[in-house]
């Protein structure tokens, strides 16, 4: 809101995420999410920058308008400050619980050991409350 009200308002309304369906026969290749909301005085968000882009491989999707284009890079602008995000270093054992709808979250890159038996192990599960 500090940066550009007006594209923090755009936020709040459907945007296009890629559902890579591609081994799907459904022929829907996007859903419309809004990527902002408050619910019960609270604000929730749901970002997902790879596939919020990759919507445009498809035909039946218009490029995106300049404000759009805006929009997602000062998102990810904010989101990549140092000042504003936790870097974490997981180590074996360790348990991270996110929600989707109230923390951004994303992982590095890492390089992965030849040996199946060293290699990195991640179990993700979701949860729904609905």
């Amino acid at each position: 809101m500090e940066k550009r009200t007006d594209l923090a308002k755009r936020l709040f309304n459907p945007v296009k995420l890629d559902i890579r369906n591609e081994n799907s026969n459904s022929g829907r290749h996007y859903i419309n999410v809004t990527p902002c909301r408050y619910a019960k005085g609270k604000l929730y968000t749901f970002y997902h920058a790879d596939y919020f882009r990759s919507v445009q491989r498809h035909e039946d999707v218009a490029p995106f308008s300049e404000e759009e284009q805006e929009m997602f890079d000062l998102y990810e602008t904010i989101a990549a400050d140092p000042d504003l995000f936790l870097d974490m270093d997981l180590e074996p054992g360790d348990i991270q619980l996110l929600s989707n709808h109230t923390n951004l979250h994303a992982r590095t890159e890492y390089e992965d050991y030849e040996d199946p038996a060293k290699r990195r192990h991640l179990l993700r599960l979701w949860l729904s409350l609905m």
